[in-house]
């Protein structure tokens, strides 16, 4: 058909020129014109394309669903087929165009970001006018905040010669009542809460939190909470876990924490500066909190059940050791651990050989130190002994002059665990 057309055309231009015979360089010209004619002769065009949600239709779906697209085209030329969609080099994809509007008008409004997906080939693709084809695509996750988003792509065919036609690019617009410019997202305007929350005790030392956030959490906005009646507040023990997606993610996660709390610890960027303890052989509630990335506001969830905090480090009191002997009431000595009390104990023996008790002198706090301590006391009067935090009425609140005593140290830890005692003291004559 292109040498028919050819030929006819340079017969015609033969029989208007003065000679009618045609130059080479006329000739060639001719042709080029002829050819570039019937090239831009062959378009496609769009005339309308909308999408919807695939099988069930409508202008709602999320990121996962399957979207349609339907199209109305025209072609004239030499078009043998239409394949599908483009928007540059890559064949058979769209470009994604997000808004965070949920009424955009698509190709006006700013986009909050872009982004590109595959689509299937058209059904058809067969040339003609206002030819009605459709394709699908998988919408993929939608960026933070997006409310809703339109398409913007050309069709692209080839000529019965395999050279490829394309379309002008165009946004997608609002075609009969079901398919449409843009489709709206599912809006997050609140945090879910957190699931799943618990704590445990490995040890004096070591507290685990585990719990699991439904989305992924503004950056350094975890709190985890300890409460004696399942509430929080300023005067709660509280912390903040550091700020990384270790933690903040949407996820289950489980914080190892160091006791006693302290900033230095790599998991905690925070403390409640008024009370970051725990209190021994007390029941706490573990509880939750943090802000969604598009801070909708803190969820808050508490664990279902208490745990006991266990704050002891041993179950018994160990021996205190005298180092030095009492000489003129001057009592050195050494205590393993802490202590809730410590008593001085005066003992002499007697003409029987019978050792027995002179007097008990219990000392003041300042004296429960871990380590060495040194007293000096009154033994004329210990009643009167600014050291002396009680004189046990059970016996003497003196010393008397000449008798020899041997004193021994007994203290008890601040858990309460039995008693100690230290040996006796070498004899000391007062």
């Amino acid at each position: 058909m292109k040498k028919i057309l050819c030929g006819s055309f340079i017969n015609s231009l033969n029989r208007l020129t003065p000679s009618g015979i045609l130059s080479k360089r006329m000739i060639f010209l001719a042709v080029m014109m002829l050819m570039v004619g019937l090239i831009w002769g062959q378009t496609i065009t769009i005339n309308q394309y909308g999408i919807q949600k695939n099988t069930v239709g409508g202008q709602s779906c999320e990121g996962g669903d399957l979207v349609k697209i339907r199209v109305d085209y025209s072609t004239s030329g030499d078009v043998d087929l239409v394949y599908g969609f483009n928007y540059s080099t890559t064949l058979n994809q769209v470009r994604i165009y997000w808004y965070d509007t949920s009424t955009p008008v698509v190709g006006t409004t700013s986009a909050i970001s872009n982004s590109y997906v595959t689509v299937t080939e058209l059904g058809n693709g067969d040339p003609g006018t206002n030819e009605i084809d459709y394709c699908t695509f998988t919408l993929p996750t939608p960026p933070l905040g997006a409310k809703s988003f339109g398409l913007r792509a050309r069709l692209y065919g080839e000529d019965t010669d395999a050279n490829q036609i394309t379309s002008d690019r165009i946004y997608t617009t609002d075609y009969s009542t079901t398919f449409f410019s843009y489709m709206t997202l599912p809006v997050d305007s609140s945090t879910e809460a957190p699931t799943n929350v618990s704590w445990s005790q490995t040890s004096a030392s070591e507290i685990s939190v585990s719990y699991n956030l439904p989305e992924d959490g503004y950056s350094n906005s975890v709190r985890i909470y300890f409460s004696v009646d399942n509430t929080i507040g300023s005067d709660r023990t509280f912390l903040s876990i550091a700020g990384n997606d270790t933690y903040n993610s949407g996820n289950a996660h489980t914080v190892t924490l160091t006791y006693p709390f302290t900033t230095e610890d790599s998991d905690v960027s925070s403390l409640n500066e008024t009370n970051s303890t725990l209190v021994h052989n007390t029941a706490y509630y573990v509880i939750v909190s943090y802000d969604d990335e598009l801070q909708n506001g803190y969820a808050t969830t508490a664990s279902a059940s208490t745990v006991t905090f266990d704050g002891q480090t041993d179950s018994f009191t160990s021996s205190p050791v005298l180092e030095i002997s009492a000489y003129d009431l001057t009592i050195d000595y050494n205590l393993p651990e802490n202590a809730d009390n410590v008593w001085i104990n005066f003992l002499y023996e007697t003409s029987s050989r019978a050792i027995v008790t002179r007097a008990r002198v219990k000392l003041k706090p300042d004296y429960h130190n871990q380590g060495n301590n040194s007293v000096t006391l009154a033994g004329d009067n210990f009643g009167n002994d600014s050291d002396a935090d009680e004189v046990d009425l059970n016996y003497f609140n003196s010393l008397a002059y000449g008798v020899v005593y041997n004193v021994r140290v007994e203290y008890q830890d601040v858990y309460k665990n039995t008693a100690k005692l230290s040996s006796f003291s070498n004899n000391v004559t007062y």
